[in-house]
């Protein structure tokens, strides 16, 4: 009669075991596909808040990839103002320098390559190297807008 209880206790520790072990493995799993985000309306104040809001044609990127991030470097055509705390102006062209990082990142979101030949909103920030991120991965909003009358070639 002991033998079948030992046996049981057994079948039940085993099990409890392996769910524990899946358990574990699930979440270590898990929480490395995770990335931390900033906490609601984070992203909009640092909208809100950044030194430049505008509206941009990308003419040139230029991206390298250097361990775990890509170095981007961009060059826009202002096509309208929003605000802008360097006066910038319609028809400017400004540089836009940035960094991607790749794979498992615990923090805010990651800003995507512009791409050449598409307009978006941008949010920057003034720094020496030129314009930069000013809400990180919420920083370019791409717009649908396909006719505009600038053109990378006419403005040097």
């Amino acid at each position: 009669m002991n033998n079948e209880y030992e046996s049981a206790f057994m079948r039940i520790s085993m099990r409890t075991g392996l769910f524990n072990l899946f358990t574990v493995g699930a979440l270590v799993i898990s929480s490395s596909l995770v990335h931390a985000a900033l906490p609601p309306g984070a992203y909009e104040h640092l909208q809100e808040n950044a030194e430049e809001s505008l509206t941009v044609f990308v003419c040139k990127v230029n991206s390298e990839f250097q361990f775990n991030r890509s170095f981007v470097n961009a060059e826009v055509i202002i096509d309208s103002v929003e605000r802008s705390a360097s006066e910038l102006q319609r028809r400017q062209r400004i540089p836009i320098q940035y960094d991607i990082y790749h794979g498992r990142l615990i923090g805010p979101r990651k800003a995507f390559l512009l791409e050449t030949g598409h307009t978006y909103q941008v949010y920057l920030n003034n720094s020496d190297d030129g314009y930069t991120l000013a809400a990180y991965g919420e920083s370019f909003v791409k717009l649908d807008k396909k006719n505009t009358d600038l053109s990378c070639q006419q403005i040097d």
